[in-house]
């Protein structure tokens, strides 16, 4: 499991987001994405931290890494915690990162961990 912390832009504001091949799903602080689309889905039961949670939307970001732009459908949730002194605002998961939805010059380019 790799987990690398960076900053990146979502919705125009600066977030540090945790990049962890350990989960599955992303995750994003609600107070992040209140005007952002939102799609509903079958509810469903995630734990993330140890707290249980019953999903039945999901958003989709517009962000930027590096001045490379992409899209992701993350999980809208009330904390995320802390690491290494730094607030969380987004967890990617694997499975984000592995989307080939990324956009502009150099869309072929990996995120290195």
């Amino acid at each position: 499991m790799t987990r690398v912390l960076r900053d990146i832009v979502i919705n125009g504001r600066k977030i540090k987001a945790l990049f962890d091949t350990g989960s599955a799903r992303s995750y994003v602080l609600e107070e992040l994405v209140k005007d952002a689309p939102r799609i509903r889905v079958k509810p469903y039961v995630i734990s993330p931290g140890g707290r249980m949670i019953t999903v039945t939307e999901e958003c989709i970001l517009k962000g930027e890494i590096e001045g490379l732009e992409f899209t992701v459908k993350a999980i809208p949730v009330d904390r995320l915690g802390r690491i290494d002194g730094h607030e969380v605002g987004m967890i990617i998961g694997a499975t984000a990162m592995g989307n080939e939805n990324r956009h502009g010059q150099g869309g072929n380019r990996s995120y290195r961990t």
